[in-house]
């Protein structure tokens, strides 16, 4: 495998592909309890903080948790306009989520 991480690195300039900071450890975007594989396509260099706290999450449920706890107030309701621009938690995980698929698809 250290032939992979070397392309995976080299592919990337080392950097974390989720937060742009210096890369330490590899991801399999899709865990292995999702059905991910061993394979460079699977594979992306991230730096430790990232890789702690998405775990075994796939990247799209880990995203937008992780930016509706940056975004997110908590104030509000799911339905009644949260503090930012007046939106719900929902309608915030639902453009979060929309915004995911369409960097995903990129």
């Amino acid at each position: 495998m250290i032939w992979e991480w070397l392309a995976v690195l080299s592919a990337s300039d080392g950097t974390c592909r989720y937060c742009a900071s210096r890369s330490q450890t590899m991801d399999h975007v899709i865990p292995f309890s999702d059905g991910g594989a061993d394979e460079l396509k699977n594979l992306l260099p991230i730096c430790r903080p990232c890789n702690r706290t998405k775990g075994k999450k796939n990247p799209v449920v880990w995203h937008v948790a992780m930016d509706l706890c940056l975004r997110w107030s908590g104030e509000g309701s799911l339905l009644d306009g949260a503090s930012l621009h007046n939106k719900s938690l929902r309608e915030l995980y639902l453009l979060t989520h929309t915004q995911v698929l369409e960097a995903l698809d990129d």
